[in-house]
């Protein structure tokens, strides 16, 4: 299986990225050191820095393309909304 996340952190690839393009962050070392992420074990390093570099996730044996809208409308309040939504 591929890595997605930072499970020491427990920070999702997408939720990472969201969270640099809203900031303009575009330096892995700004981004680890406002969010905290690959500073537990590191492994998911080298994997986050490919996927902020191509927007490739590596899922299993497959290389995923994530688009930029699919990240940069990801948001809290979006995904309460929706699961509220979902439940009525």
């Amino acid at each position: 299986m591929g890595t997605t996340r930072c499970d020491c952190k427990n920070l999702s690839f997408l939720g990472l990225r969201s969270y640099a393009q809203r900031h303009g962050i575009s330096d892995i070392q700004e981004l680890i050191r406002q969010t905290g992420c690959c500073t537990g074990c590191g492994t998911c390093r080298p994997h986050l820095e490919e996927f902020l570099r191509t927007g490739k996730l590596k899922v299993g044996d497959q290389s995923i393309q994530i688009p930029d809208w699919d990240v940069r409308d990801l948001s809290l309040s979006r995904l309460r909304m929706k699961r509220r939504q979902d439940r009525n």
